[in-house]
Protein backbone atom coordinates (compact mmCIF):
# COMPACT_ATOMS: atom_id res chain seq x y z
CA UNK A 1 0.00 0.00 0.00
CA UNK A 2 2.81 2.33 0.49
CA UNK A 3 4.39 1.85 -2.64
CA UNK A 4 0.92 2.76 -4.01
CA UNK A 5 0.53 5.86 -2.22
CA UNK A 6 4.23 6.80 -3.31
CA UNK A 7 3.38 6.46 -6.74
CA UNK A 8 0.64 8.35 -6.55
CA UNK A 9 2.65 11.57 -4.62
CA UNK A 10 5.12 11.17 -7.28
CA UNK A 11 2.57 11.35 -9.99
CA UNK A 12 0.98 14.72 -8.50
CA UNK A 13 4.70 16.42 -8.37
CA UNK A 14 5.33 15.74 -11.86
CA UNK A 15 1.86 17.76 -12.67
CA UNK A 16 2.08 19.93 -10.39
CA UNK A 17 5.57 20.82 -12.73
CA UNK A 18 3.47 21.76 -15.82
CA UNK A 19 1.11 25.35 -16.22
CA UNK A 20 -1.91 25.34 -17.37
CA UNK A 21 -1.59 25.31 -20.97
CA UNK A 22 1.14 22.90 -20.83
CA UNK A 23 -1.57 20.21 -18.83
CA UNK A 24 -4.20 20.95 -21.51
CA UNK A 25 -1.83 19.99 -24.85
CA UNK A 26 -0.16 17.00 -22.52
CA UNK A 27 -3.87 16.02 -22.08
CA UNK A 28 -4.81 15.45 -25.83
CA UNK A 29 -2.38 12.39 -25.22
CA UNK A 30 -4.05 10.78 -22.35
CA UNK A 31 -7.30 10.57 -24.29
CA UNK A 32 -9.83 8.70 -23.72
CA UNK A 33 -8.79 8.27 -20.09
CA UNK A 34 -7.92 11.79 -18.79
CA UNK A 35 -9.22 12.02 -15.63
CA UNK A 36 -13.37 12.20 -14.42
CA UNK A 37 -14.06 13.50 -17.88
CA UNK A 38 -13.09 10.27 -19.00
CA UNK A 39 -15.46 7.50 -20.58
CA UNK A 40 -13.93 4.81 -18.40
CA UNK A 41 -14.58 6.82 -15.48
CA UNK A 42 -18.40 7.69 -15.69
CA UNK A 43 -18.67 3.56 -16.33
CA UNK A 44 -16.89 2.98 -13.41
CA UNK A 45 -19.22 5.55 -11.57
CA UNK A 46 -22.48 4.27 -12.80
CA UNK A 47 -21.27 0.64 -11.87
CA UNK A 48 -20.82 1.74 -8.88
CA UNK A 49 -24.13 3.37 -8.77
CA UNK A 50 -23.10 7.20 -8.28
CA UNK A 51 -26.44 9.72 -8.49
CA UNK A 52 -25.98 11.75 -11.04
CA UNK A 53 -26.80 14.77 -8.54
CA UNK A 54 -23.27 13.75 -6.69
CA UNK A 55 -20.98 14.06 -9.93
CA UNK A 56 -18.36 16.44 -10.73
CA UNK A 57 -19.67 19.26 -12.82
CA UNK A 58 -17.45 20.26 -15.70
CA UNK A 59 -19.52 22.83 -16.93
CA UNK A 60 -21.72 20.73 -19.01
CA UNK A 61 -24.08 17.52 -17.89
CA UNK A 62 -21.67 14.20 -17.96
CA UNK A 63 -23.13 12.71 -20.76
CA UNK A 64 -22.85 15.63 -23.38
CA UNK A 65 -18.85 15.16 -23.28
CA UNK A 66 -19.61 12.35 -25.28
CA UNK A 67 -22.27 13.27 -27.63
CA UNK A 68 -20.24 12.93 -30.70
CA UNK A 69 -19.20 9.13 -29.91
CA UNK A 70 -22.39 6.92 -30.55
CA UNK A 71 -20.60 4.11 -29.48
CA UNK A 72 -19.47 6.04 -25.69
CA UNK A 73 -23.35 7.40 -25.55
CA UNK A 74 -24.84 3.45 -26.37
CA UNK A 75 -22.41 2.42 -23.86
CA UNK A 76 -23.22 4.97 -21.21
CA UNK A 77 -26.87 4.50 -21.29
CA UNK A 78 -26.16 0.38 -21.38
CA UNK A 79 -24.17 0.87 -18.08
CA UNK A 80 -26.94 3.28 -16.50
CA UNK A 81 -29.28 0.49 -17.32
CA UNK A 82 -27.51 -2.39 -15.45
CA UNK A 83 -27.56 -3.11 -11.99
CA UNK A 84 -25.04 -1.48 -9.99
CA UNK A 85 -22.46 -2.96 -7.71
CA UNK A 86 -24.35 -1.30 -4.50
CA UNK A 87 -27.82 -3.27 -6.13
CA UNK A 88 -26.55 -6.16 -5.86
CA UNK A 89 -24.62 -6.17 -2.76
CA UNK A 90 -28.05 -5.38 -0.88
CA UNK A 91 -29.67 -8.04 -2.70
CA UNK A 92 -27.42 -10.48 -1.89
CA UNK A 93 -26.90 -8.74 1.74
CA UNK A 94 -31.22 -9.20 1.89
CA UNK A 95 -30.92 -12.88 1.38
CA UNK A 96 -27.46 -13.62 3.59
CA UNK A 97 -28.59 -15.73 6.34
CA UNK A 98 -27.27 -15.89 9.54
CA UNK A 99 -26.80 -11.80 10.29
CA UNK A 100 -26.88 -11.91 13.96
CA UNK A 101 -27.27 -15.96 14.52
CA UNK A 102 -26.16 -17.59 17.94
CA UNK A 103 -24.24 -14.79 19.29
CA UNK A 104 -22.05 -13.87 16.15
CA UNK A 105 -22.57 -10.50 15.20
CA UNK A 106 -22.11 -9.92 11.36
CA UNK A 107 -22.51 -5.58 11.07
CA UNK A 108 -20.06 -5.24 14.61
CA UNK A 109 -17.63 -7.67 12.71
CA UNK A 110 -17.45 -5.91 9.47
CA UNK A 111 -17.69 -2.57 10.90
CA UNK A 112 -14.46 -3.54 13.25
CA UNK A 113 -12.73 -4.93 9.84
CA UNK A 114 -13.39 -1.41 7.67
CA UNK A 115 -12.45 0.56 10.83
CA UNK A 116 -9.13 -1.56 11.18
CA UNK A 117 -8.36 -1.13 7.11
CA UNK A 118 -9.07 2.67 7.04
CA UNK A 119 -6.94 3.05 10.15
CA UNK A 120 -4.19 1.33 8.83
CA UNK A 121 -4.29 3.14 5.28
CA UNK A 122 -4.27 6.24 7.58
CA UNK A 123 -0.52 5.26 9.00
CA UNK A 124 0.61 4.37 5.49
CA UNK A 125 -0.72 7.71 3.97
CA UNK A 126 1.31 9.42 6.99
CA UNK A 127 4.27 7.38 6.40
CA UNK A 128 4.45 8.35 2.68
CA UNK A 129 3.67 12.12 4.21
CA UNK A 130 6.77 11.82 5.80
CA UNK A 131 9.16 10.58 4.05
CA UNK A 132 7.99 13.17 1.37
CA UNK A 133 8.27 15.81 4.01
CA UNK A 134 12.00 14.53 4.97
CA UNK A 135 13.13 13.66 1.46
CA UNK A 136 12.33 16.97 0.01
CA UNK A 137 15.45 18.79 -1.35
CA UNK A 138 15.77 22.48 -0.58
Amino acid sequence: MLYQLQLLVDQVMILETMTPLDFMDFRNYLRPASGFQSLQFRLLENKLGLKQALRVKYNQNYQTVFGDDPQAMEALQKSEQEPTLLALIERWLERTPGLQTHGFNFWGKFQAAVEKTIAQDVDAANVCNRKLIFNKKG
